[in-house]
């Protein structure tokens, strides 16, 4: 993708900043000129220096033509805990003014209502707002009917419906999750079903759940070779960390950071890294849930199964580029998962992101694309992230007093681990150049090597070694080529455009004192990658 953001060099950009000398010009497409911003659909914005990024309005587009808007602050919570959706009694609780009326099961048939004219007639005075809002606690009579209808079809129709819908339980109460359903197709049940039909979602849950939704990364992907998600991470740097006032949890992506040359080394081609989607979508999700759930109020905090997003292309991925495959694909997953999306913060964002945006924004449902904003600079979006996250909350790499990205990743790491005792991960992308390059590491009094791993796509010979502080040889030098691959010894993983080849064991490492050590390689043809992970374990 470039430079965070392009100069000024192209013919066309140049048009574009000297027209914003002058307070307001017209242009003939209708397109209108004030300042440093141009006032349109796909607008550009130039900052102070010349620079210009793609739609950086540095607001949220205008919510009030849609139906069931996105929740922006908490919903009620210690009440909602009592509902449950096999008890008619407990169902009133559900509605925006449970006093009105009341739902009594007759004679075991279906629940019925009563006082219906009264209720409508009170909730038509409602004040703007409390009505129509879509969530447990601020329903009308007639969402509440629809929730219940839909809890039926789904008992009739296929499984993985109920599955998808009930995907982030215990966490996400039952009526949360219908609703969640439910807003995304403005409460018509029809429409639900036939929005989790249109990418043959049923097929699709179907193989991620019988995968268990790659839950056991590093077993369950043939084409990743054995490379536990920690590891991955390092390369698509994904966490969740913290919660919104409205309790959405939330979810930080650096895209730029992005590091496609070091994921084919991984997974063989960008495509192949969708079951990250499932995983990340499920298991991600459901334990940030968990997480905020355990540390909350529940007689004032109601975590929900939404998403603040925080979303930043500042960096060189070619993540829009050569990874584009990828964003067409993940959707495929993500549709599985709908209205998780509650806001989303589109951070330095480049001039080239626009041509990424024109496909990306076809795969996305309309409704998501209403609840993104895109932001020039983290500085313009922080007063933004902390109307809808306490400062506590919002990690400190964009504007909170909470801890960094990098460390939120590293205890996400240590979470993820594939096995016991492994302290953290030290991960590098090594491209050769035909001249020697190498990096360092460094191990404490507490700590060994597990393993070292190196994963690549290239069918030349690269050596390999570490040395010592000292300049000794702790793993001798190591010819790394697929011939030698731990895991090309089947027709299918040879057939494979990438491998991955342990280098080094716990057992080269028994003997050695704490320290600093460099990897060294050479020879390879210029221009491969070779992706080097090392694991670091906790003595024992």
């Amino acid at each position: 993708m470039g430079n965070l953001c392009c100069s000024s060099s192209s013919q066309d950009t140049k048009v574009i900043q000297n027209s914003t000398r002058s307070d307001a010009k017209s242009h003939s497409d209708g397109t209108t000129i004030r300042g440093s911003k141009i006032l349109q659909s796909g607008a550009y914005q130039v900052d102070s220096e010349g620079t210009i990024f793609f739609d950086a309005i540095d607001r949220f587009p205008s919510q009030e033509d849609m139906f069931y808007p996105p929740a922006h602050t908490m919903r009620l919570s210690l009440s909602l805990n009592e509902v449950d959706m096999e008890q008619p009694g407990t169902l009133p609780i559900l509605l925006s003014n449970p006093s009105l009326g009341s739902i009594e099961e007759v004679d075991g048939q279906q629940p019925q209502r009563r006082s219906v004219a009264a209720i409508s007639k009170h909730l038509s005075s409602e004040t703007p707002g409390s009505q129509g809002s879509g969530y447990p606690g601020e329903l009308t009579e007639s969402d509440l009917e629809t929730c219940l209808k839909f809890r039926e079809e789904l008992k009739k129709r296929d499984p993985a419906f109920k599955e998808m819908v009930m995907s982030m339980h215990p966490y996400e109460h039952e009526a949360f999750a219908l609703c969640r359903y439910l807003r995304a197709r403005d409460f018509v049940i029809e429409d639900v079903f036939a929005m989790l039909t249109e990418k043959n979602q049923p097929q699709s849950w179907s193989i991620a759940r019988d995968a268990g939704f790659y839950e056991d990364f590093h077993n369950t992907i043939p084409e990743f070779n054995g490379c536990p998600l920690p590891v991955f991470l390092t390369q698509f740097p994904l966490i969740h960390s913290g919660i919104g006032k409205n309790g959405a949890i939330v979810l930080y992506f650096k895209a730029g950071e992005v590091n496609c040359p070091g994921i084919e080394c991984i997974a063989g081609d960008m495509v192949n890294a969708l079951p990250v989607a499932w995983n990340r979508l499920y298991h991600g999700a459901r334990n940030a849930m968990k997480r905020e759930v355990a540390r909350a109020d529940p007689s004032t905090t109601t975590v929900l199964g939404e998403k603040i997003i925080v979303v930043d292309l500042a960096g060189d991925s070619a993540l829009f580029s050569s990874g584009l495959d990828f964003l067409k694909a993940a959707p495929a997953a993500g549709s599985c998962f709908p209205e998780t999306v509650n806001r989303t913060y589109v951070l330095n964002a480049p001039f080239s992101f626009s041509i990424a945006w024109a496909v990306i924004k076809q795969l996305i449902d309309p409704r998501t694309v209403q609840k993104i904003g895109f932001f020039s600079t983290i500085a313009k979006a922080t007063s933004d992230f902390l109307k809808y996250i306490e400062s506590e909350d919002l990690l400190s790499t964009y504007g909170g007093t909470g801890e960094s990205f990098e460390e939120i990743l590293a205890k996400r790491q240590k979470e993820l681990t594939h096995k016991e005792g492994i302290a953290r991960y030290v991960v590098k992308q090594l491209t050769t150049a035909g001249n020697e390059i190498c990096f360092g590491f460094d191990l404490s009094e507490e700590e060994t090597v597990d393993s070292i791993v190196v994963y690549s796509r290239s069918d030349n010979v690269c050596e390999i070694s570490v040395v010592d502080s000292n300049g000794n040889e702790v793993v001798k030098e190591t010819e790394v080529r697929r011939e030698n691959a731990t895991n090309s010894n089947t027709a299918e993983d040879i057939s494979r455009n990438n491998y991955a080849m342990e280098i080094a064991t716990s057992e080269d490492f028994a003997q050695t004192p704490a320290g600093s050590f460099v990897v060294n390689t050479k020879s390879g043809k210029k221009g491969d990658h070779y992706l080097v992970a090392v694991t670091v374990a906790e003595k024992q």
